[in-house]
């Protein structure tokens, strides 16, 4: 079973995530909970991959083994022992993937296959002042500034 998810999972992440997003929302009727829907079809594959390399360390360290032969069970060393190596390294990409998600979201409501009108969206704001770029830039200006700023946010705060 193991073999079968991770060779699934290869070939989700062989695709890119916009590409995958793109087909899954022209897919769906537009709306920001298809798009959140499509986004967590693809997120999964990430979130598994670092679980499963970081639990398939964990197993072969000795104080796993010792519980393991002292029959300690299983729930108590999953959560006693791998939750907590396993949730610093999600947290992390977690937040990363915040500003990753923020950008997918715009993007695609930009292009109109996410959140509609009159909903209120960085992307579909993008979308509704592209016809006024020259004569009032403020439009496109704020938007995309707020959009870099809170991406911005997320990385540095991932990194930290």
């Amino acid at each position: 079973i193991d073999t079968i998810i991770m060779r699934i999972i290869d070939i989700g992440l062989s695709i890119p995530d916009f590409v995958i997003m793109i087909a899954l929302a022209s897919f769906f009727h537009p709306s920001l909970w298809n798009l959140v829907i499509a986004i967590t079809i693809i997120k999964w594959m990430n979130y598994t991959r670092v679980t499963r390399g970081i639990v398939n360390t964990e197993m072969n360290q000795s104080y796993i083994q010792m519980a393991q032969f002292f029959n300690v069970s299983t729930l108590n060393i999953l959560f006693k022992h791998l939750l907590p190596k396993v949730l610093p390294s999600i947290f992390v990409i977690m937040i990363v993937d915040f500003g990753k998600i923020i950008l997918y979201i715009s993007s695609l409501s930009f292009l109109g296959l996410g959140a509609q009108p009159p909903s209120p969206e960085w992307g579909a704001m993008l979308q509704a002042g592209r016809e006024f770029i020259t004569s009032h830039p403020i439009m496109i200006i704020a938007p995309a500034s707020l959009i870099s700023g809170t991406i911005l946010i997320f990385n540095l705060t991932g990194d930290a």
